[in-house]
């Protein structure tokens, strides 16, 4: 069981290099982020709130 949650945990920290690298590394410098409190703000905001953004979930099987 212990290796199973061990795979799980290393399979969730590879997720979380790869959304740094593809998604954050390539919009928003790092430097910038720590000295500019403007363009810290607006990170914080874009990765708040969800900005009308809907799932399979969300909708009504009837909407599909």
């Amino acid at each position: 069981m212990l290796s199973n949650e061990t795979g799980i945990l290393r399979n969730i920290e590879k997720l979380g290099e790869r959304y740094y690298e593809d998604l954050l590394v390539k919009r928003w410098k790092k430097e910038k982020l720590e000295t500019d409190w403007w363009e810290g703000l607006k990170f914080f905001f874009s990765h708040s709130f969800m900005r009308g953004r809907i799932t399979v979930r969300t909708i009504s099987p009837s909407i599909l």
